[in-house]
């Protein structure tokens, strides 16, 4: 989101029916555009396991890192409508830095070990549950929708 291509957006939008879980990306510069916090308000209902990256923490000093951290909890907070929000401050740039040129020691600094982690535990333990979650849910929304083209086709045909 926040492309500046709209084909990019369109794209995302087009696959929102199909997704159970998301890697959601934000950066500390600038925090959650309004095209950003627009698709997560999209996003509610279709998605049922949201991951919040945020990505160049790097690029914040230590002792503001709480302050943005928070500022992006609330608006994430109000945008999909939950307390329960955990948001993963990383610096892929140290991540890449550790990973392709053998600085192991700011594999640490990027924090992406944590998400890794999280990640992880999530497709061993928690996939299965939220892949039933959204079957059901399509298959509920497919009931109402169907429901309610037959009140309306009633409707129709009792009219003269």
């Amino acid at each position: 989101m926040g492309s500046g291509y709209s084909h990019n957006t369109e794209v995302a939008y087009n696959y929102l029916p199909q997704v159970d879980a998301a890697i959601f990306v934000v950066t500390v510069d600038p925090p959650l555009s309004a095209a950003e916090q627009e698709f997560l308000k999209d996003i509610r209902e279709y998605v049922h396991k949201l991951f919040v990256v945020l990505n160049k923490i790097d690029y914040v000093e230590a002792a503001d890192r709480q302050e943005v951290l928070e500022f992006t909890t609330q608006v994430l907070q109000d945008n999909l409508e939950t307390q329960q929000v955990k948001i993963f401050p990383i610096s892929a740039k140290l991540a890449l830095d550790a990973k392709s040129n053998g600085h192991p020691e700011n594999l640490a600094a990027s924090q992406l070990p944590e998400f890794e982690n999280h990640l992880r535990q999530f497709l061993y333990k928690e996939k299965g549950r939220v892949l039933l979650i959204s079957c059901i849910s399509g298959a509920l929304k497919t009931i109402t929708d169907s429901t309610l083209a037959l009140k309306v086709e009633r409707q129709a045909s009792a009219m003269p």
